[in-house]
């Protein structure tokens, strides 16, 4: 079974292994620790090592820093604070991969997958449920109406549905309209329009505009 480790016991288990790999004592982080702003005595390190204080941010910075102090060989980053093997819980839902956990640390962006998540049969069944409802209702729509591209509905944003909701349609309707109409979201079209920096007027105006030509389509006046 894969070891799942809490944010403070990788952290604390990592900075073990690397202030005993330093041949150095919990009195020595300690001193270091006071150098850069935590008031720590070796037993505070001890908790720490041992995972009983929680990691913010700022003290895995400090502990970052304190470690290099005592390690002559290398300096240490964020990542090296979480140099163990398994997965390392985020929260209550998401638990990652330690070797992904430490390339965000590096920087790299980050995109949640199936597997991040706690409950991924439930997160199964909500999308098989949903996936099921935008086909069962792709079925229903008037035959002026083309089925909505994939990229459409994935790109619907929060102002494309209140859009529909103002249209009194649902959200495939409305997205089955702008794909018979301009392949792309109406915000998307809308900001096109629009063009970069417009204000709300200008976007008003383009919105009336969009939304008159999409009551069309949807009523099968086009």
């Amino acid at each position: 079974m894969t070891d799942v480790w809490t944010m403070s016991e990788a952290a604390g288990a990592s900075a073990r292994a690397i202030r005993i790999g330093a041949d150095a004592t919990l009195a020595e982080v300690a001193q270091a620790a006071k150098a850069v702003g935590l008031p720590w005595s070796s037993g505070r390190v001890g908790d720490f090592e041992s995972g009983r204080i929680a990691p913010s941010l700022p003290t895995l910075i400090a502990v970052a820093g304190a470690l290099s102090m005592v390690v002559e060989e290398k300096v240490i980053g964020l990542p090296d604070l979480f140099e163990v093997d398994g997965r390392v819980q985020i929260n209550h839902t998401l638990t990652l991969d330690a070797d992904r956990l430490r390339d965000l640390l590096r920087g790299d962006g980050f995109e949640v997958i199936l597997h991040d998540l706690s409950d991924e049969d439930r997160v199964l069944k909500q999308l098989h449920d949903s996936a099921q409802e935008v086909f069962d209702r792709i079925q229903e729509l008037p035959g002026h109406l083309p089925g909505p591209s994939m990229r459409v509905l994935r790109d619907l944003a929060e102002g494309d549905e209140r859009l529909a909701r103002s249209l009194s349609v649902d959200k495939v309707t409305a997205a089955a309209a702008m794909t018979k109409l301009w392949n792309k979201t109406f915000v998307q079209r809308r900001d096109e329009l629009a063009g970069p920096g417009a204000n709300a007027q200008k976007k008003g105006i383009v919105t009336r505009q969009l939304k008159s030509e999409l009551k069309a389509v949807i009523d099968g006046d086009d």
